[in-house]
């Protein structure tokens, strides 16, 4: 229900192709968490949430267009180090796990590209990085915990960083829209 919540106060408050689609990623994650819960939904879990990433990531990208390869470079570490965690535990699950893993990299690491880039506060624009790599975390921690080892009371971390990560990612338009109507 938060994630829907967010999707409606993020779509509500700016109609832009950036806020658009931070919407259809938070309404994705909504869909994503129904799935994860279900049992045997893990995979369409998964999915929903690599389109959830993608969103974000395609949202980012449209508001940075430069390709800023020295702010991927934590990114690309964190998504090979995370991949080589994962590797060992996830079987047949291999090339849908990679690919989910490159996305996580790839939406932190336009996050990162848009920072400094005009036209949103930089508290917005660091909101959508912390947002992003937060969640990220919170998915390396799932699939550690899935596919390594049980994490003594992971769920905690889990759905802690996940959510801080969900409003933080909705906070690169709420916030933005708070300066705004502040500087008026």
């Amino acid at each position: 229900m938060p994630a829907v919540v967010l999707a409606g106060l993020v779509s509500r408050h700016e109609r832009t192709p950036y806020s658009r689609r931070l919407t259809i990623g938070l309404a994705l994650s909504a869909v994503g968490d129904v799935l994860m819960e279900l049992p045997g939904a893990f995979l369409f879990g998964l999915g929903v949430f690599l389109g959830a990433h993608l969103a974000y990531a395609a949202a980012f990208l449209a508001e940075a267009r430069r390709a800023a390869l020295l702010r991927s470079l934590p990114f690309v570490t964190f998504a090979v180090a995370g991949w080589l965690a994962l590797r060992p535990g996830v079987g047949e699950l291999a090339v849908p796990v990679a690919l989910y893993v490159a996305a996580i990299g790839a939406m932190m690491w336009r996050a990162a590209a848009a920072i400094g880039v005009p036209g949103r506060s930089g508290t917005a624009r660091v909101a959508a990085l912390v947002g992003a790599v937060l969640f990220a975390v919170s998915d390396l921690l799932i699939g550690l915990d899935r596919f390594r080892a049980p994490i003594p009371h992971g769920k905690v971390a889990i759905l802690t960083l996940y959510w801080l990560g969900q409003l933080g990612i909705a906070g690169a338009v709420l916030l933005a829209g708070r300066r705004a109507e502040a500087t008026r």
